[in-house]
């Protein structure tokens, strides 16, 4: 049975759900005593500039982001904040001890881990701030004083408590990079880059998975979202694959914030990837300590493409017709 139709028939998934919405209620009414609280942290800096991992969905980064937060320390948006999507500098200083190491399993579902203090995409929190057509592209940043003030000053927070660099994984965020931008003039952008036919092929896969269908969208909406609606979906995968990736280089305005790790050498050698990665950000001022020296020594890696011969081929001449490969090559035989 399909995830999105089981879920109405899950005795347990209707429980989690009631006792998320009354604690969200609960995090509304701390609310203004969570901004109070803010102002505590306003006029500090940041420890480092904050990190955002970047790039279109299925490309690998929450395997980038479990690896980060269980070999190193950073602060982070986690799962237990989840419910307290008003008053999360309010809960973490009453309720986390930032000395607790995180031990990832590395599994997830669609992005989504499973620990309390497992990482997370942050959606409760990005969303409260962002269109609630939550994928599409942000022009522009049109946000209030007030929004901008919570958003800068929650992450600012989670530094400071965890005395550690700030680490986001929320691919929605390469699609508001002029926005990020504006309110983090200093931060760090570290995207994915995977074989953008492996890309595609995993959208197909969760497409199947989430709606039983091809033809739904799953996921962020490029710009260009309208037009592509209307082609066959190997065609939507691709533009959508290609398109995330033009505007993720596009949309940054330094280059020289702008750090990629290839995901096949990710799963190949995942300590080395990780070391050069920490040497790069270095290189950028952001040091961190050490948490755990063991993770697996690989991850599997999958080379097929669920499409026909034929399809593949046009995924293919899209990919070279907008330039994307320049940036993000095949990679994969």
């Amino acid at each position: 049975m399909q995830r999105g139709i089981r879920k109405y028939f899950d005795l347990k998934y209707d429980y989690d759900e009631i006792k998320l919405r009354i604690l969200q209620r609960l995090s509304r009414a701390q609310h203004k005593k969570n901004l109070r609280f803010l102002e505590n942290i306003a006029q500090s800096d940041f420890i480092f500039p904050p990190i955002f991992i970047i790039g279109p969905p299925r490309s690998g980064s929450t395997l980038l982001y479990q690896l980060l937060t269980h070999r190193y320390k950073f602060a982070y948006l986690q799962n237990q904040m989840k419910p307290h999507n008003y008053s999360i500098a309010w809960f973490t200083r009453k309720h986390i001890d930032p000395s607790e190491k995180y031990y990832s399993d590395f599994k997830s579902e669609h992005g989504q881990t499973a620990k309390p203090n497992g990482p997370h995409e942050g959606g409760y929190f990005w969303r409260r701030f962002y269109p609630r057509r939550i994928h599409d592209y942000v022009f522009e940043h049109n946000l209030s004083p007030q929004e901008d003030f919570e958003i800068i000053n929650t992450l600012k927070f989670l530094s400071h408590h965890f005395q550690a660099p700030f680490l986001s994984k929320n691919m929605e965020a390469g699609v508001r990079l002029r926005s990020i931008q504006q309110l983090f003039p200093k931060a760090v952008y570290v995207l994915v880059k995977r074989d953008p036919r492996a890309v595609a092929s995993s959208l197909l896969n969760v497409r199947l998975d989430i709606y039983g269908s091809k033809e739904t969208w799953w996921s962020i909406r490029p710009k260009e979202y309208e037009e592509l609606s209307k082609l066959p979906y190997y065609e939507q995968l691709a533009y959508q694959v290609a398109y995330i990736y033009k505007v993720n280089f596009e949309d940054i305005q330094d280059a020289g914030r702008l750090i990629t790790v290839q995901y096949e050498d990710l799963c190949e050698n995942p300590l080395a990837t990780l070391e050069a990665l920490k040497l790069e950000l270095e290189k950028k001022g952001i040091g961190f300590k050490d948490n755990n020296p063991d993770i697996p020594p690989q991850f599997p890696l999958r080379k097929n493409f669920y499409f026909t011969s034929e399809e593949l081929k046009r995924i293919e001449s899209i990919f070279k017709e907008t330039g994307i490969l320049e940036n993000v090559p095949f990679v994969l035989e």
